[in-house]
């Protein structure tokens, strides 16, 4: 089932994007992507974010987050 997430998954799903980023990014330390975890705790839960529950269990997520040049970020992106 895929729902919206909810903070109570936080640690579940930080879980996913570390080992993920860890398996899929072997050419830079795991300790980089250790260093970034409060990051995302602060970030993720501003982002809209989805999560794949199987057996009652986060399996997947996805974040959708509209990232612009620093140039455009003031604009009004919603009117396009």
């Amino acid at each position: 089932m895929i729902r919206k997430f909810k903070y109570s998954d936080i640690k579940q799903v930080l879980n996913i994007w570390l080992e993920c980023n860890i398996q899929a990014h072997s050419f830079i330390p795991a300790k980089f992507w250790e260093q970034h975890l409060d990051f995302m705790y602060k970030v993720l839960p501003k982002s809209e974010v989805f999560v794949y529950v199987q057996e009652n269990k986060i399996i997947a997520f996805i974040g959708l987050e509209l990232i612009t040049l620093h140039d455009y970020s003031s604009n009004a992106i919603i009117n396009l």
